[in-house]
C-alpha cells in the first residue's frame, strides 16, 4: 500500500515516510542517534553514521610478535561491536578484526617486530560505523 507523496506516519518512536514508491525509514535511538535507510527500485541503500567513536586508544608492544591495544569503549550503548582497523608501514588502513561492544582491549598476535603498525578502533552497529578513534602507532 502506498501513501500519497510526502505523507508521514509517526508511531512508537519511529517515523515512516513514503515517497513515490520508495520507503524511507528513519529511526531515532535512545541517545539521539538517527539511522536512515532508503530502499527502493534502483536506489542504493544509504545510512547516516552517528555512533560515537571509542576514545583514548593506546598501544604497547608486549613481545616480538604481539601488540596490546587499550581504549575507552564508545559511549553509545546501542553499539553491538567494535572494529579494529590496522595499517602496516604507513600503508592503507583495513579492517583487521572485531571485538564485542564492551571490550576495552585487543591483542594483535601477528604483529612482526620488523614492521610499524598504526591502529584505530571504530564502534559498530550492524553495517554502521563510527568515526575512527585516535590513531596510535607501535
Amino acid at each position: 500500500m502506498r501513501a500519497p507523496h510526502s505523507s508521514r506516519v509517526k508511531r512508537r518512536g519511529f517515523a515512516t515516510a513514503f515517497a513515490v514508491g520508495v520507503w524511507i525509514l528513519m529511526a531515532t535511538a535512545a541517545a539521539g542517534a538517527t539511522f536512515t535507510s532508503c530502499i527502493g527500485p534502483d536506489i542504493p541503500t544509504y545510512s547516516t553514521d552517528t555512533l560515537s567513536a571509542p576514545t583514548l586508544l593506546t598501544c604497547a608492544r608486549v613481545s616480538t610478535s604481539s601488540i596490546q591495544l587499550s581504549w575507552l569503549a564508545t559511549a553509545s550503548s546501542w553499539a553491538d561491536g567494535q572494529a579494529v582497523v590496522r595499517a602496516i608501514n604507513a600503508g592503507a588502513p583495513a579492517d583487521y578484526d572485531t571485538v564485542t561492544a564492551g571490550a576495552t582491549s585487543y591483542t594483535d598476535i601477528v604483529a612482526s617486530d620488523v614492521n610499524t603498525y598504526s591502529y584505530t578502533v571504530q564502534a559498530a552497529r550492524n553495517s554502521w560505523r563510527s568515526a575512527d578513534s585516535n590513531q596510535v602507532t607501535c
